[in-house]
């Protein structure tokens, strides 16, 4: 190999081993900033609205209002609290007991006298005897005076002197709602004579007695006779 060649060889060794030397060497460029995290946004709280301040004004309105609708509406029902049935009951046994089981007719519970002191009630009872010739018209017999004692629940009956008006009665039944309003006015007395309802919230109620006067004329003029001051207070009942 002459001089010139090894020239050229040697020239292209060094350039080979300066190719080599570039591809080994270790990048010292600067690595890549890592990404940020994206922030984390926190839901937001629900806003807390404020409770309104009562009205008082409107609450004492509304109270007055209830008042007013419930100045006429039954008494509630306590647990053992003495109803109008319970009274009907102690009523017709004491009627049944000394009338030997026959039939009979009563008035609504009602007062011996007005002021009343006692917490008693007292039905008017008439014994009605079977006719043959009509089915309900009756000839009427013994008269009883049935008191209840609204405190020890307790029913006595004694004989009354005929009736000097009522010789025959004809059945008839009340529609179902003055039934239901006579019983109201039934348990509103009730109620007043054993002091569990003040008497001025009961006059509404018991008017629903003159709608019985009306009703059955027949034992209401016999009652007249008996009870009249009793009688003339229902038909307008007053504090």
């Amino acid at each position: 190999m002459d001089a010139r060649s090894r020239r050229i060889a040697a020239g292209l060794w060094s350039l080979a081993l300066a190719l080599v030397a570039c591809a080994t060497a270790p990048d010292k460029s600067p690595a890549p900033a890592p990404e940020e995290a994206a922030p984390v946004v926190e839901p937001a709280a629900p806003a807390t609205v404020a409770p309104e301040a009562p009205d008082d004004d409107a609450d004492a309105a509304d109270d007055d209002d209830d008042a007013d609708d419930d100045a006429d509406a039954p008494a509630p029902a306590q647990p053992d609290a003495l109803t109008i049935a319970d009274v009907h009951k102690l009523a017709d046994a004491a009627a049944d007991e000394a009338l030997g089981g026959a039939a009979f007719v009563r008035t609504p519970a009602l007062v011996a006298a007005w002021p009343s002191e006692e917490a008693k009630v007292v039905f008017i009872a008439h014994q009605l005897i079977a006719r043959e010739s009509s089915a309900t018209v009756h000839s009427v017999g013994k008269t009883l005076e049935i008191t209840v004692d609204l405190k020890t629940r307790e029913a006595s009956a004694r004989a009354l002197e005929k009736s000097k008006t009522l010789k025959t009665y004809e059945e008839q039944r009340a529609r179902a709602s003055l039934s239901e309003r006579v019983a109201s006015a039934e348990q509103a007395l009730v109620d007043v004579l054993l002091g569990v309802r003040p008497l001025e919230r009961s006059l509404g109620l018991l008017q629903a007695y003159s709608e019985w006067f009306s009703f059955d004329p027949a034992l209401t003029g016999d009652l007249e006779r008996r009870l009249p001051k009793v009688v003339a207070w229902l038909r307008k009942p007053s504090a």
